[in-house]
């Protein structure tokens, strides 16, 4: 579940869980709302432990 506000310059994304998975989350916010950019997305990711890069 997600909010997404659309402003001239980009988007923002407000969501509720990232079950579905952030680049999902991304790329559906940026098909609904016509944006080519995604400026912030602020929510449950479920990154508490990320992987370690490297």
């Amino acid at each position: 579940m997600a909010l997404y506000i659309k402003h001239p310059r980009s988007s923002v994304a407000i969501t509720g869980c990232g079950h579905s998975g952030v680049e999902n989350i991304v790329e559906y916010g940026l098909q609904v709302t016509g944006s080519n950019r995604l400026y912030s997305i602020i929510g449950g990711l479920h990154l508490m432990w990320p992987p370690r890069s490297g």
